[in-house]
């Protein structure tokens, strides 16, 4: 598994997303394998049918929303796969609503290095966990001190993992 989301990453792209797609991408080395060499067209192939499963099940949970109910928003892309070549067109493509990836996220100190999609959940969950704890109708200026206090060392904490 952590081999093919090397590949993924590395030589990955979806869609008619056509730059370099006629590379030979030589995987010996990583599979351990002699003279395995594939092309990139291959691999773009592999992933395009996991994408058209996904937006299957995508597109099968936004036909249970009421029709009163609309996403003006459109859809954020989260995640590692959210980096893949093409994958923003092919969505608003296939889904017919605006697309962004999403790379915000309100970490103290860290939005320069967290900018990457994979780290999404994470970020979101350290966010919400922290809304969760402090949240109430009324903070006072000790626990509002204390709670940016505890994002900041969150934030020097999560420092410690990147690379």
């Amino acid at each position: 598994m952590d081999k093919a989301e090397y590949i993924k990453c590395q030589h990955g792209f979806t869609g008619s997303d056509a730059s370099g797609k006629k590379d030979k991408i030589d995987l010996s080395e990583l599979l351990e394998e002699k003279d395995f060499v594939t092309p990139r067209s291959q691999i773009g192939k592999v992933i395009d049918y996991r994408v058209a499963e996904l937006f299957e099940m995508i597109s099968a949970e936004i036909k249970k929303i009421p029709r009163n109910y609309l996403l003006p928003a459109g859809v954020v892309l989260a995640g590692g796969g959210a980096n893949l070549a093409g994958l923003p067109e092919l969505t608003k493509n296939r889904l017919r609503l605006a697309v962004r990836v999403g790379r915000d996220y309100m970490l103290e100190g860290l939005s320069g290095q967290l900018s990457d999609p994979a780290f999404a959940v994470a970020a979101g969950l350290v966010i919400w966990g922290f809304e969760k704890e402090f949240s109430g109708d009324k903070l006072s200026l000790s626990n509002r001190l204390r709670y940016s206090n505890t994002i900041s060392r969150v934030g020097k904490w999560f420092k410690n993992f990147m690379p």
